[in-house]
């Protein structure tokens, strides 16, 4: 989690100082599930080394992110078949105005080696209600709503990993739902 707070902390300082963030605002659902969201693109971790990024960028190709009633379904596109030693890591804060930052679900779930695991800080989640489906080159990540604290506003990140290496991710993205 120590490696979070790095970027919790370089996200805060580069919005506060330099960026005026526009959400994405997730559409309505006509359906099951909502249209996704645009695709944000995946750059090397500024941490990982040369070999690490080269691996990072043939794997992890896009991120994008569309709602159910029930969860946030974040779209993970793959550039190739995936392999035991690939796999990602989701970080998503779930933010309400009612709620002070300190107590706002601050959720990671980690897939790898075609496990998933879930904390909330450091402490391990039951997987209950969260879900993978892997799709000709997509996976995606089913994360329900209670799960993250019944949001309004999301504060999202997805790291690639290769080995448990954080090699490449996406900025922070600030997501709007639309209930």
């Amino acid at each position: 989690m120590s490696d979070h707070a790095y970027w919790l902390l370089s996200f805060s300082r580069n919005t506060e100082l330099f960026t005026q963030l526009t959400p994405d605002r997730l559409q309505k659902s006509l359906g099951p599930e909502s249209p996704p969201s645009r695709e944000h693109l995946v750059v090397p971790n500024p941490t990982a080394s040369e070999d690490e990024s080269t691996d990072a960028e043939n794997h992890l190709a896009g991120v994008s992110y569309s709602q159910t009633a029930e969860a946030l379904r974040v779209r993970i596109r793959m550039r190739h078949p995936l392999e035991d030693r690939i796999g990602f890591a989701a970080f998503l804060f779930g933010y309400r105005a009612d709620r002070p930052f300190q107590e706002m679900p601050k959720l990671r779930a980690i897939w790898r080696l075609g496990h998933l695991q879930v904390f909330a800080g450091d402490r391990l989640l039951s997987t209950k209600g969260f879900e993978i489906q892997r799709v000709r080159g997509v996976v995606n990540l089913t994360i329900p709503w209670s799960a993250a604290g019944n949001p309004t506003l999301l504060f999202v990140q997805v790291q690639g990993l290769a080995g448990g290496t954080p090699t490449s991710q996406t900025g922070w993205q600030v997501i709007t739902l639309n209930p």
